[in-house]
C-alpha cells in the first residue's frame, strides 16, 4: 500500500459509495458543512475523519476509500452461536455496570471475545472492537471518540480492525 490517493479521487470514491451526485449531496452524506468542504477542497484536504466516521457507519472499506484497494464494502462475518442464549432476559440478568455495551447481542459477542484467555487490552481498544460489533449487530453508527494522530485513537482502529478480521462471526438472527 503506497500514498492515500489524491482529494479528487477519495472524493470521486466517497460520492459512489454514498451516491451522491454533488459535493453538496456528499456533506450531508459525511455530516460536514458544505462552506468547511469547499475550503478542504479548494487546498486539496482531505477531510478523514468525516469520512472515515461515514464509511465505518456504511460498512465502507477504508482501503478501498483511501486507497483505491480492495472491494467498497467490509466483508460480512461468519456467525456467533446464541444457540445457549434461551432469552435475552437470561443476558439481561448481568448488571449493565459489568457490561461491555447495553446490548445484550453485542454484550455477549465481546464477552466471546475477551471474557477468555488472552493478553490484556487497552479500555480504548476495547472499545473500538464494541463499537464495530454494535456496527455489525444493532447498525449503531460508528464514531472515532479520540483525536486523530493519538495512541488512543491508533488502539480504537485496532480494535475495530480485530472484528473485521477476526474468524469471529456475528449474525444479528438469534435474539429476538
Amino acid at each position: 500500500m503506497s500514498g492515500i490517493d489524491s482529494f479528487d479521487a477519495v472524493i470521486v470514491r466517497a460520492k459512489y459509495a454514498c451516491g451522491a451526485r454533488t459535493d453538496t449531496e456528499l456533506c450531508t452524506w459525511i455530516g460536514m458543512k458544505t462552506a468547511a468542504f469547499f475550503n478542504r477542497k479548494s487546498r486539496a484536504s482531505i477531510p478523514h475523519k468525516e469520512l472515515m466516521e461515514a464509511a465505518f457507519a456504511h460498512g465502507i472499506s477504508l482501503d478501498w476509500l483511501f486507497y483505491g484497494e480492495g472491494e467498497m464494502g467490509i466483508p460480512e462475518p461468519l456467525t456467533i452461536d446464541f444457540s445457549g442464549v434461551d432469552s435475552d432476559d437470561e443476558l439481561d440478568a448481568l448488571p449493565k455496570s459489568e457490561r461491555y455495551h447495553p446490548s445484550p447481542a453485542v454484550d455477549l459477542c465481546m464477552r466471546s471475545m475477551f471474557d477468555t484467555m488472552r493478553d490484556p487490552r487497552s479500555p480504548e481498544y476495547i472499545a473500538g472492537a464494541t463499537a464495530a460489533v454494535a456496527a455489525r449487530l444493532e447498525k449503531e453508527p460508528m464514531s472515532l471518540p479520540y483525536p486523530l494522530g493519538t495512541a488512543q485513537a491508533d488502539a480504537w482502529f485496532a480494535g475495530v480492525a480485530e472484528v473485521k478480521q477476526s474468524d469471529i462471526a456475528i449474525e444479528p438472527t438469534r435474539l429476538g
